[in-house]
């Protein structure tokens, strides 16, 4: 009876935001892509864990709600992950964790600024859904390094909150937008069957060309 309800429950939202979406103006196409300092946080990771750097690159679309509200649902190639150096009989060694998703988020998009000004301030917020690619664990020594598959152990799909800020101005007809973003991991990713609390954590800075559908 619970999944009854639930598929109900999507389908109505399904079909919801795509009515809405059909009333209200496509007014941006465009491609985005930028840099990721990720890690990972939660009660089982200890503090010896660093930030990885990693890319992130995908593309958009915004659909206009109101003069200053806008819907963007966006698909993302992410990487993320974590980094830990250790120093043991002299010799450093770093151990890195490299995720990569396919993310999906969907975004309401609040321009902040006034149509007389060409840079216009925006934030944003919005869940996401990921769908884990690959994840390897990689050593690295002064010899060489090793990696080996790790993607059993890890979730194949995890939930997120994305929030941030940026501003975007004028390119022609279109529209240039750089962004700051914090990717708020709400899935503990560990499928190992202990279930330890592990979950991803992304800021992110990102560079966006939109193109103006309307003329």
């Amino acid at each position: 009876m619970k999944n009854i309800v639930r598929i109900g429950l999507s389908v109505v939202i399904s079909l919801s935001l795509t009515s809405a979406l059909q009333a209200q103006a496509l007014k941006l196409v465009g491609v985005k892509g930028g840099a990721n300092f990720a890690k990972v946080t939660g009660n089982d990771v200890g503090d010896e864990f660093e930030s990885k750097t990693g890319l992130v690159f995908g593309g958009f679309a915004n659909w206009g709600l109101s003069n200053s509200i806008s819907l963007q649902p966006e698909v993302l190639l992410s990487a993320k992950g974590a980094k830990q150096t250790i120093t043991e009989a002299g010799q450093k060694i770093t151990a890195k964790i490299n995720l990569t998703y396919l993310e999906i988020p969907l975004l309401m998009m609040v321009n902040l600024g006034n149509a007389e000004s060409s840079i216009t301030p925006m934030a944003f917020i919005g869940p996401a859904v990921g769908f884990n690619l690959s994840a390897k664990a990689k050593g690295e020594v002064d010899e060489g390094s090793a990696e080996i598959d790790v993607k059993e152990d890890i979730k194949s799909t995890e939930f997120a909150l994305i929030f941030g800020a940026g501003f975007s101005l004028p390119v022609g007809s279109n529209k240039l937008s750089i962004v700051g973003k914090y990717n708020m991991g709400l899935t503990k990713i560990d499928d190992t069957g202990e279930n330890s609390d592990v979950k991803n954590q992304v800021i992110s800075i990102e560079a966006a060309l939109g193109f103006n559908l309307i003329k």
